[in-house]
């Protein structure tokens, strides 16, 4: 098992140029015993008490023992004094016949450089290590806390950015699994720094109670520097008797585990750390000793930030679902404190503006609060903004310290995003990616503005990758005017994306890898989540949602951005739904809906039978029971779906591709109305229209290199295959050949072809959503013939099969099958069917839906299940 559990940069200019090796002399020696001398005591006392409990058992010396094939070498005088040799002991030419006879012949040299057989001066070899340790000014130091089978240790990498080169220049043993890494710029217990020098210091967190603190400047050190808890103390407390450690707080160290680190960079001799054991506490590295100690919160301190302008304001969260802000000067005044929807995960303040703070929560929501505004002492905070940014644990997060509004987040759902906060306005995605590191536990982005675009990712696969983000085009035009145009490049220059790393070799095995054998032998499954290692207690169980008691759902709540209101997340008459499956949020992505122009409009005058349906699929990608809808029936030249689709997904944020056959007219305003409608601030959503034959795969063809030329990318994000065709033939008598082919090959074939050329754009950004508009005629109902209810049965056969083949790629797809809608040129309102099976007083819920009801209640549904 191998994987990185915390990342952390170091900025430019702070490495030495020429690290030194490390030297253990009688001063060493002494400032390692001293540090030592409580664990040398402990491991006495252990193994007095394991002597005591083992019977001594008694071993045999005898001569007699001994092998008889050594006797005859005699070596129990094997260093005695050699006897002196006679005469006749000489060999022929003169030499001895004992051992080493002939050492009176051998040459000595006084001095080494007088020997012709040793050529390399010393000088030259330690010329030759100091080339190889060299640290240049242009190179960034990053450290990784890695554990590999169960052993822990910091990596110590240096990235060469111009070279994009990454190698591993040394490491440090850790003595228990590595939680929180932070930089310190501080010269820790070095006497002879100048007043106001600088250092190149590491602080480490474990999941034991001390702090760890290494010279990054020092290769192969055998001890820290410092250690800040019970280990580090000049004479630590003697138990009367030995005892399991007690994790009663105390105020002078910590008693578990260390699951965060700050440094403050205005004091820099102040370190503050939170812990497992419910306190944080403030370290002065002056004299290496907890200067104060705070109680703020009732559960685990999972993580703190320092304010960036007010040097003695603390920000730290918890599990207790708690944000407090803390002047630690009066430390009992002035308290504020913050409440979430769940688990606090990271906390960080706003680098571009001190008055703001981000919060991230096990549920995977992402909070911006304003410090400013006092947080009510009854109700959950309001916050200006709320990203459900994953479904998963965010687990990581950061805010990018050189270009404001960049924000990186990364989840043990194994996705990396990157978020785009403009001012006045809430965040929008610019891209997600899969960056092979499995569950991410490490998203940082690089401190220098040389290297600004840089991020460094890592998680449970060990493996440390470098993404030079300004590689990406979606993130080159979001923060093009953010920076200086040096730091960008041309824009419109084609180029391929970067990312930096240390691939893992054939015989290192990922901690997945073994999960899924653990699995496949019948094992138990492994739980290698970053929580797991921080709080080593029960898993809480997993909240459940029961489709038969869901009430009705106000749409809006569950939007991913809400505005500050006092309304939660979740409707309060609503129990907790398990969102942990998929990400469903649309922002920024491109929508391809195929007969978005509502077709040809006709009068259906039939009085027909209204069949109203609800069918569930049980679809493979979550294991979850999905909702599969048959709301009415319908027939698609008729109808307007493919407007209301395209409507409610631009209001969601999504950019769009329209297509019509004929009915240009219609597609053109519906694009006007949908200008008109657009908020002042929709700057980069586009949209555009396409003619296309769905019976021609020339057309299909022609759609997608049109996509590329007016959206920049070569498919789709979101594919709504709305287009179809339906001529009304009741009897198979009455079918010709050509009407079932033509059927087919619109309703069936063509939706095959958009797929196939969809899929692998959507494979390579490891998410996609396609969703088929079928019908209750698939399922063998309707009033329609034998050809159309075939076309739409193999519509519903291919999404099952698809959803199966291609959720491993984070992409789902799902039928939608209506029978008649209202609204719409067969049905335009209640008078034409009044007296019909499809009355409204035949309707349960006597209400007549037309089309945005039916893609309202599907938007509703879809996000509060992951759709497969």
């Amino acid at each position: 098992m191998s994987m990185i559990t915390a990342t952390v940069w170091v900025p430019r200019g702070f490495a030495a140029q020429f690290p030194t090796k490390y030297e253990f002399d009688e001063v060493e020696f002494n400032r390692i015993a001293a540090l030592a001398k409580g664990q040398l005591e402990d491991a006495r006392d252990d193994l007095e008490e394991a002597e005591n409990k083992e019977p001594t058992v008694a071993v045999s010396n005898t001569k007699d023992e001994l092998d008889d094939d050594l006797k005859e070498y005699d070596l129990e005088h094997y260093d005695d004094d050699p006897v002196p040799v006679e005469d006749d002991e000489m060999g022929e030419d003169g030499d001895t016949m004992g051992m080493f006879g002939n050492i009176k012949s051998l040459v000595y040299h006084g001095k080494d450089e007088e020997d012709p057989y040793i050529t390399l001066p010393a000088n030259e070899e330690e010329d030759e290590d100091r080339e190889e340790l060299q640290i240049l000014g242009t190179d960034n130091m990053v450290l990784a806390a890695r554990i590999e089978d169960e052993v822990a240790h910091l990596e110590v990498y240096v990235y060469e950015d111009a070279e994009d080169n990454l190698y591993v220049h040394h490491d440090v043993m850790l003595p228990a699994i590595p939680l929180a890494v932070e930089w310190i710029d501080f010269p820790v217990n070095k006497k002879d720094a100048p007043e106001g020098g600088r250092g190149n210091f590491v602080a480490i967190g474990t999941m034991d109670p001390d702090i760890e603190i290494w010279d990054l400047d020092i290769v192969d050190c055998m001890y820290p520097n410092a250690i800040l808890g019970q280990g580090g103390q000049a004479e630590p407390e003697k138990p009367k008797k030995k005892k399991k450690k007690s994790k009663k707080a105390r105020d002078d160290y910590h008693v578990d585990a260390v699951l965060s680190l700050a440094a403050n960079r205005q004091h820099r001799n102040l370190l503050a750390s939170a812990s497992a054991d419910q306190t944080v506490k403030l370290w002065d590295l002056n004299t290496t000793q907890c200067a104060k100690s705070y109680s703020y919160h009732t559960d685990k301190v999972c993580s703190i930030a320092w304010h960036p302008v007010e040097s003695t304001a603390l920000l730290s969260g918890s599990y207790d679902r708690t944000i407090i802000a803390a002047d630690l000067r009066a430390p009992d005044k002035g308290q504020r404190k913050w409440t979430v929807e769940s688990d606090v995960e990271n906390v960080k303040w706003d680098p571009h503006d001190s008055n703001y703070f981000y919060v991230t929560t096990e549920s995977g929501v992402l909070h911006y609060f304003d410090a400013r505004i006092q947080p009510s002492a009854t109700a959950r905070s309001a916050a200006v903004w709320r990203l459900q940014a994953h479904d998963e644990s965010i687990s990581s997060f950061d805010a990018n310290p050189i270009i404001p509004g960049f924000l990186v987040t990364g989840s043990s759902d194994k996705q990396v995003k990157i978020w785009n906060v403009k001012p006045n306005s809430g965040p929008s995605m610019v891209v997600s990616r899969d960056l092979d590191v499995g569950r991410v536990f490490s998203t940082t982005f690089a401190p220098d503005a040389e290297v600004g675009f840089r991020l460094a990712v890592a998680g449970s696969r060990g493996n440390l990758q470098i993404w030079d983000t300004s590689t990406n085009k979606a993130v080159r035009e979001a923060f093009a005017t953010r920076v200086a145009p040096e730091k960008m490049g041309t824009m419109e220059e084609d180029v391929q994306e970067k990312l930096v790393g240390l691939a893992l070799s054939d015989d290192e095995e990922s901690d997945e890898e073994e999960e899924m054998e653990q699995r496949e032998d019948g094992g138990v499954e492994v739980d290698v989540s970053i929580r797991h290692f921080r709080s080593m207690f029960d898993p809480k169980p997993t909240s459940s949602f029961c489709l038969e008691k869901l009430p009705h759902i106000n749409p809006h709540v569950y939007n991913n951005i809400t505005v500050p209101t006092d309304q939660d997340i979740l409707p309060a008459s609503v129990e907790q739904v398990d969102m942990s499956k998929a990400d469903n949020n649309i922002s920024g992505r491109l929508a391809l809906v195929t007969g978005a122009s509502g077709g040809k409009r006709r009068i259906q005058k039939e009085r027909t039978d209204i069949l109203m349906t609800t069918v569930m699929h049980a679809h493979v990608e979550t294991a979850h029971w999905l909702p599969h809808f048959a709301v009415q029936q319908l027939i698609h030249q008729v109808l307007r779906i493919g407007a209301a689709c395209a409507r409610d997904l631009y209001a969601a944020g999504a950019s769009l591709a329209l297509t019509y056959s004929t009915n240009k007219t219609s597609v053109d305003n519906l694009i006007s109305d949908l200008h008109s409608s657009a908020p002042t601030t929709s700057t980069t959503q586009t949209i555009s229209s396409h003619q296309v034959d769905m019976g021609k795969d020339e057309d299909i063809i022609r759609l997608f290199s049109e996509l590329s030329s007016h959206h920049n990318q070569p498919g789709p994000d979101i594919l709504i295959s709305n287009a179809g065709y339906g001529k009304r033939i009741s009897s198979i008598l009455d079918i010709p050949l050509s009407e079932f082919d033509h059927t087919l090959n619109i309703n069936l074939r063509a939706s095959f072809h958009l797929i196939k050329l969809a899929v692998p754009h959507m494979q390579s950004q490891h998410w996609g959503r396609i969703v088929l508009i079928s019908s209750i005629a698939g399922y063998g109902g309707g009033i329609n013939g034998a050809h159309y209810a075939a076309s739409k049965a193999g519509l519903i056969g291919m999404g099952k099969n698809l959803a199966m083949k291609l959720a491993g790629d984070g992409i789902t797809v799902n039928d939608v099958a209506p029978a008649m809608i209202g609204e719409t040129g067969m049905i335009p309102s209640e008078e034409t069917v009044k007296g019909t099976a499809g009355d409204v007083k035949n309707i349960p819920d006597r209400v007549f839906d037309g089309p945005e009801y039916f893609v309202e209640w599907w938007v509703e549904m879809s996000e509060m299940f992951a759709m497969g």
